[in-house]
């Protein structure tokens, strides 16, 4: 019987060689090594599969290279339905869509509900940023109040714990997160300074875009690692360039009367930031025209001036670190990691009337 039993066989063989399999050794392992093994000794190459995972373990998911990782604009979801361990295809299709409009979006899940029978573990609900939303949590009603809740608490972070107290009895809490597009430096002036800044911005993996009235210098070859490069006179250029809430706007132009037109131009976009280079003299006097020009003195206070964090920078590689200084500070704010709890007003559920 031995000989016809191919693990047997194997045992027989490992006495021949030096090997010490710890007796904590799965059985799987000892299984695979003694097909190998036979295969080795008769020899033959053997084909050797390792065991399958069972039907009801999920399978990991696929690891990104470091080179994937650094990608810019590169969004990675992995969002688990804890009823069906799927996420519909729609879902996802619809995140990436509003991102790629330079919009958030948060995703609230259901993860426990408590004595009801309103919603389940896993319903979804999303929430987009002009305020509406779309899902129902199984219970329209629900989702109005949960929807109401999440937008009034808005704040920094982009975590949310939301707990709904039941009327007459039960809880429901939902676990909220926002997905936000990756910040992009917008880049007026492809200059020396401009130049560094977009290199260090795309180091450490920020989206790029440049603009410039010079072709020779705003041109693709230049700047090989922008999403997009733009160039033309900027009285067409700059009211037609596209910004969004997450637009970190870098102003460093070669001279007084361009930086002037692109303050102007670029302060009432949607933005996150807009930095300007140059001395507290040159930025006192755009702030002076500007404010002839109509601008009210908040918005000339959103200015930054001068720009960057104060390092003592020189050289435009040293002016580009302050720059993207400043920028990192603001887009990874500490507060944005804190998971913020939601007490919403009590639910009445007509459950047990």
């Amino acid at each position: 019987a031995s000989s016809l039993d191919p693990h047997f066989c194997a045992l027989r063989v490992c006495l021949l060689f030096p090997i010490f399999v710890p007796p904590c050794v799965d059985t799987r392992f000892l299984k695979t090594l003694a097909f190998l093994l036979v295969g080795v000794r008769s020899g033959r190459r053997q084909s050797v599969r390792p065991p399958s995972p069972p039907a009801n373990r999920p399978v990991a998911p696929r690891r990104l290279s470091t080179q994937e990782l650094a990608k810019p604009g590169l969004h990675v979801y992995y969002l688990v339905d804890i009823r069906r361990r799927t996420m519909k295809t729609h879902w996802l299709h619809e995140i990436q869509a509003t991102l790629d409009r330079g919009e958030w979006t948060a995703l609230a899940t259901v993860i426990t509900a408590k004595e009801t029978t309103l919603t389940s573990p896993g319903e979804k609900l999303l929430l987009r940023q002009d305020g509406s939303f779309r899902g129902d949590l199984g219970c329209p009603e629900l989702a109005a109040t949960v929807a109401q809740a999440f937008y009034g608490a808005l704040c920094e972070s982009h975590f949310y714990d939301l707990r709904v107290p039941l009327r007459p009895g039960g809880e429901i809490r939902i676990y909220t997160e926002i997905h936000a597009p990756t910040p992009e430096v917008v880049i007026i002036g492809a200059g020396h300074v401009g130049k560094a800044v977009a290199k260090l911005a795309d180091f450490v993996a920020l989206s790029v875009v440049v603009a410039d009235d010079r072709q020779s210098f705003a041109s693709p070859s230049r700047f090989p690692m922008a999403r997009s490069v733009h160039s033309g006179p900027f009285e067409e250029l700059l009211p037609s360039l596209p910004t969004h809430g997450y637009s970190y706007i870098v102003i460093c132009t070669r001279g007084h009367k361009y930086d002037e037109f692109a303050v102007g131009a670029m302060l009432r976009k949607p933005r996150a930031y807009l930095g300007l280079l140059g001395s507290k003299r040159k930025a006192l006097e755009i702030r002076s025209s500007l404010g002839e020009q109509g601008f009210s003195k908040a918005e000339l206070d959103d200015i930054h001036t001068p720009v960057g964090l104060s390092i003592g920078a020189e050289t435009p590689e040293e002016i580009a670190v302050s720059i993207i200084a400043e920028i990192l500070s603001l887009c990874r704010s500490k507060g944005r990691f804190k998971v913020k709890t939601v007490n919403t007003p009590p639910f009445f559920s007509g459950e047990g009337t």
